[in-house]
Formats: C-alpha cells, structure tokens, sequence
C-alpha cells in the first residue's frame, strides 16, 4: 500500500487527497471528485468533436454529457454519501466499542491496582498498630509479672513468718498448758493429802466404837447385816490407804464411801 502523498502516486490521486483532507464540506469533495474521475473522457471526447464538426458541436455535446450525467452524478454523490455516512458510524460505532472496552480494561485494571495499593496500605498500617500493640502489651505484661513475682515472694515471705511466729506460739503454749496442769495437779495432791490429814482423826474415831451400825436395822434387814459386817472387817484396810480407786479413774476419800454407807443406813 503506497503511502499518502508518495512520489509515485498520479497528480490526480494527490489532487483528491488533498481535496478530502481540506476542510471542504462533504457534497463538494464528491462532486470535485466525479469531475476529476469524468474529466479525461469527456476533454478526449469534445477534442475529437471539435476536430470534426467545430466549436459548437463541442459545446452541444458537452450540454447533452452534463445532462446525460447530472442525475447519475447526483446518485452517486447520494449513495457516496449514504456509503459514507454508513462507514463513519460504522467506524464511530467501532471505535465507542473499542473505547469502551479499553475504558472497561483500564478502569478494571485501575480499581485492581487501586484496591492492591489499598489492601498494602491497610495491612501496614494494620501491622504497625499490631506491633505497637504487641509491645504495648509485652511491657504491661512484663510490669505485671514482675508485681506478681514480687507479690508471691512477699506472701511467702509473710507465711513463712506467720507459720514461725504460729510454731513458736503453739509450742510456748504447749508449755504454757503443760506448767499449768502440773501444777494444778500437785495442788490437788497437796490438796487431798490436806483434806486426808484433816479427815483421818474424825474416822479413825469411828474404828474405836463397838458398834459402826444400829443394831435394830441390822436385825431387821439380816442381808444387809451381812454387808455391814463385811464393811466393819474391812474397814481398817480401807483407812490404810490414803485413797479409794473407784474404776480405776477417780479417787474418792474413804470418809465420803463411809458417809454414803450411813446415808443409806439411816
């Protein structure tokens, strides 16, 4: 395809082009057109006539050509025309779609790019935060181990104390109650072996009489006359010892067994 005003193109090609790329309106450039396409055959035509008949024959035929080709000249500057209108929204209607397209291709590529740079921009920013946070929360958590630490050691340190401070007061106590029963045991010994003291005259009293119970009751009840010479045969034993062991548990004065003994009698 030979390039637009190229050497080799003819002197007519190059007349039309510059035609068609002047700013002449649509329906002149097709009728200079036809005159450019139709000129050689009509000058060939009218320079033989002329040759032959004259000047005026010329003319004649030149006024029967242009009738002759006025309505087809104006046909086809219609369907020219109509041809290229057809073509120019043929070509509009290519070029919108291919813009439109391009367009679609480029925004969509525009919007991915967009939410890409988007999406790095949040996740920087979101891993800024989360390390700012993460160290945040590392210091706190540091500050409060080490409360924590100091607290438990503090606690320890208390309860040891407290569990020293508790042995020391149980045992000391323990000595405390200990000292206090023994004593409280030897003054009951001292406590009973007075009270012996004081109660043996009054008993031994008892041993010199000839007799310990009524002679009457006696005969009335002959079992319990029974027991009570028992009690009387006895009974000198029994003042022997300092002390009475009643179940092997508690120790009663032999002068209290003796005062139930004539309790009942009586």
């Amino acid at each position: 395809m030979e390039p637009p005003f190229s050497a080799s193109a003819s002197p007519g090609l190059t007349h039309r082009r510059l035609l068609f790329n002047s700013e002449i309106p649509l329906l002149e450039v097709l009728i200079k057109l036809l005159e450019e396409i139709y000129r050689p055959s009509l000058q060939d035509i009218g320079i033989q006539a002329g040759s032959d008949t004259g000047v005026s024959f010329y003319e004649g035929q030149l006024r029967r050509i242009d009738q002759k080709f006025q309505s087809k000249q104006l046909l086809d500057i219609e369907s020219t025309r109509a041809a290229f209108e057809e073509r120019i929204r043929h070509c509009r209607y290519e070029i919108e779609a291919e813009l439109q397209k391009s367009y679609s291709e480029k925004l969509e590529t525009f919007k991915k790019l967009r939410l890409e740079e988007m999406r790095q921009e949040v996740e920087a920013k979101m891993a800024e935060q989360f390390s700012a946070k993460r160290q945040q929360l590392e210091a706190l958590h540091t500050a409060e181990r080490a409360r924590l630490d100091e607290r438990e050691r503090h606690l320890n340190e208390l309860s040891q104390k407290s569990r020293e401070v508790g042995e020391r007061t149980a045992f000391l106590q323990r000595q405390a109650l200990e000292a206090e029963i023994q004593a409280a045991r030897a003054q009951t010994e001292k406590a009973r072996a007075r009270e012996m003291e004081l109660e043996r005259p009054k008993y031994a009293s008892l041993l010199s009489e000839p007799a310990l119970f009524d002679t009457e009751t006696i005969a009335l009840n002959p079992a319990f006359g029974e027991l009570c010479y028992e009690v009387e045969q006895n009974v000198a034993v029994v003042f022997m010892n300092l002390d009475f062991k009643v179940a092997g548990t508690e120790t009663f004065p032999c002068f209290k067994v003796m005062e139930t003994i004539s309790g009942h009698i009586c």
